[in-house]
């Protein structure tokens, strides 16, 4: 066959115009090729990687139809008479059906039309998908496990901590017992961060599977101001004062949840503050985004914990700072969908730390 393809070639003699410089070339390719005659549909010639492939010796394959050899798709058409790309199927001497994307093209040498079916086997290639799609599979099925776990916390904890709550309220009114009421009061206290917890959870849980928030242009000042409203029980309990920096408006790109990063970050700042001490809010001007700081007067966090606080379940290597970090996960996520960034760093006063966080100006 390509000794036919030679003739009226000009080959210059550096590469030696002969039939064996070319069939080197032919029988070197890593794809397997059937040269097919194409008016009969007879294989003509076919080189290593095909019969290494197949497991036929070429005698067996050159003066065959073609279609004894490849299995194609049913909607394929006839490859061999058009040029096509597409995948289909190689059966081998054991019967199996070899996967591999097949390309046609058609030449023409001395009046003879044929057509060079060259192939890549695709094997691994459709193991990994299947893989692939066997994982995305597992991970669907894990999503979903995860969708019912946030509901049984959401329902099925949250309702009777909301119960015991409740209860214990209750008894707290009717008792006149002091170690009681002391008791009480914990059970309480205990109760109520378990609620947070269960809550802070659910919470996480969604927003790790949002995409995307609604985005509209809010003054930031009020929501701060609110915030701060919100937890003056807290701290007053403590005697803390919080001095907030701000003057006029900020108006920002922001979601009525970015009230849930203010309400987090001012919390940690108050809960980690000895009492009668000071926690600041301020606003800078960095151009295309505000940032916000939270300034507290509370224990220092060690660098290399620096950039764990915002994960979830870390915490800082601290005896005296316990509980889950989702507080702080919340935030990184809440700030994430808002394109913005959340850090922390020292405080420059000498004591305590500075959360900040970066939102989107109009």
């Amino acid at each position: 066959m390509l000794s036919e393809y030679n003739k009226g070639v000009n080959i210059p003699d550096s590469v030696e115009n002969d039939y064996s410089y070319l069939k080197a070339i032919f029988e070197a390719q890593q794809n397997g090729i059937f040269v097919v005659d194409k008016e009969t549909h007879v294989v003509v010639d076919t080189n290593i990687y095909a019969v290494d492939k197949t497991g036929y010796t070429k005698q067996s394959v050159v003066g065959n139809p073609v279609s004894e050899f490849i299995v194609f798709p049913e909607n394929a058409g006839c490859l061999i008479d058009k040029n096509n790309e597409l995948e289909c199927k190689i059966r081998t001497i054991d019967g199996d059906n070899l996967p591999v994307f097949m390309t046609s093209s058609s030449i023409t040498r001395n009046g003879l039309n044929y057509q060079i079916l060259s192939f890549v086997d695709i094997t691994q290639l459709e193991e990994k998908l299947h893989n692939q799609q066997k994982y995305t599979q597992e991970l669907e099925k894990s999503i979903e496990y995860k969708d019912l776990f946030t509901d049984i916390i959401r329902h099925d904890l949250l309702n009777p901590a909301g119960l015991v709550n409740g209860f214990t309220q209750v008894l707290l009114d009717i008792e006149n017992d002091s170690n009681k009421i002391k008791i009480l009061k914990k059970i309480k206290h205990h109760n109520e961060k378990l609620i947070n917890v269960i809550e802070s959870a659910s919470k996480l849980s969604r927003l790790e599977l949002t995409e995307r928030l609604e985005l509209n242009n809010i003054d930031i000042s009020p929501i701060i101001s609110n915030v701060v409203d919100d937890l003056k029980d807290q701290i007053d309990e403590k005697g803390i004062k919080v001095e907030t920096r701000t003057h006029g408006s900020y108006p920002a790109l922001v979601n009525d949840i970015i009230e849930d990063v203010f309400y987090n970050l001012l919390s940690n700042a108050i809960k980690y503050s000895p009492e009668n001490s000071r926690v600041t809010i301020a606003i800078q001007d960095e151009k295309d985004f505000w940032k916000i700081n939270f300034a507290d007067s509370g224990e220092g966090v060690d660098k290399k914990d620096k950039s764990r606080l915002f994960e979830r379940f870390e915490r800082a290597d601290k005896s005296d700072i316990k509980g889950l970090g989702l507080g702080l996960a919340i935030v990184k996520r809440v700030i994430e969908l808002h394109g913005g960034k959340v850090g922390v760093y020292d405080n420059p006063e000498g004591i305590g730390n500075i959360f900040w966080v970066t939102l989107k100006k109009p």
